[in-house]
Protein backbone atom coordinates (compact mmCIF):
# COMPACT_ATOMS: atom_id res chain seq x y z
CA UNK A 1 0.00 0.00 0.00
CA UNK A 2 1.36 3.41 -0.90
CA UNK A 3 2.14 5.85 1.87
CA UNK A 4 0.71 9.34 1.58
CA UNK A 5 3.20 12.00 0.61
CA UNK A 6 3.78 14.66 3.25
CA UNK A 7 1.86 17.76 2.24
CA UNK A 8 -0.68 15.64 0.36
CA UNK A 9 -3.68 17.64 -0.87
CA UNK A 10 -6.02 15.68 1.42
CA UNK A 11 -4.13 16.99 4.46
CA UNK A 12 -4.09 20.54 3.17
CA UNK A 13 -7.75 20.68 2.12
CA UNK A 14 -9.22 19.79 5.52
CA UNK A 15 -10.96 22.88 6.94
CA UNK A 16 -10.06 23.93 10.47
CA UNK A 17 -12.51 22.80 13.13
CA UNK A 18 -14.38 25.70 14.72
CA UNK A 19 -16.26 25.10 17.96
CA UNK A 20 -20.01 25.67 17.97
CA UNK A 21 -22.08 27.58 20.51
CA UNK A 22 -25.64 26.30 20.93
CA UNK A 23 -28.77 28.02 22.18
CA UNK A 24 -32.10 26.43 23.09
CA UNK A 25 -35.26 28.02 21.74
CA UNK A 26 -37.76 27.98 24.60
CA UNK A 27 -40.76 28.75 22.38
CA UNK A 28 -40.43 27.18 18.91
CA UNK A 29 -39.28 23.75 17.74
CA UNK A 30 -38.40 25.14 14.30
CA UNK A 31 -38.16 28.66 12.94
CA UNK A 32 -35.75 30.94 11.15
CA UNK A 33 -34.11 33.86 12.94
CA UNK A 34 -33.10 36.71 10.63
CA UNK A 35 -30.08 38.81 11.54
CA UNK A 36 -29.55 42.40 10.51
CA UNK A 37 -28.31 42.25 6.94
CA UNK A 38 -30.63 39.36 6.09
CA UNK A 39 -28.56 36.37 7.24
CA UNK A 40 -30.72 33.47 8.46
CA UNK A 41 -30.12 31.24 11.48
CA UNK A 42 -32.28 28.09 11.42
CA UNK A 43 -33.72 26.67 14.63
CA UNK A 44 -34.13 22.89 14.42
CA UNK A 45 -35.32 20.66 17.26
CA UNK A 46 -35.40 23.68 19.61
CA UNK A 47 -31.69 24.33 18.91
CA UNK A 48 -29.71 26.93 16.98
CA UNK A 49 -25.92 26.63 16.61
CA UNK A 50 -23.34 29.14 15.40
CA UNK A 51 -19.55 29.24 15.25
CA UNK A 52 -17.94 30.59 18.41
CA UNK A 53 -16.21 33.31 16.37
CA UNK A 54 -19.47 34.65 14.86
CA UNK A 55 -19.77 37.81 16.97
CA UNK A 56 -22.85 39.19 15.21
CA UNK A 57 -24.86 35.98 15.64
CA UNK A 58 -23.71 35.47 19.24
CA UNK A 59 -24.75 39.00 20.22
CA UNK A 60 -28.16 38.50 18.59
CA UNK A 61 -28.74 35.13 20.27
CA UNK A 62 -27.61 36.35 23.70
CA UNK A 63 -30.03 39.29 23.54
CA UNK A 64 -33.02 37.26 22.30
CA UNK A 65 -35.59 36.71 25.10
CA UNK A 66 -36.71 33.27 23.81
CA UNK A 67 -33.22 31.75 23.72
CA UNK A 68 -30.98 30.34 26.44
CA UNK A 69 -27.37 29.24 26.19
CA UNK A 70 -26.81 25.48 26.34
CA UNK A 71 -23.89 24.76 28.67
CA UNK A 72 -21.85 21.84 27.36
Amino acid sequence: MAKPIKGDSAEQSAPPVVAQVKYRDTVYRTRTLILQGGRALPVKAFTVAVNQDDEQALAYLAAHPDLELIQE
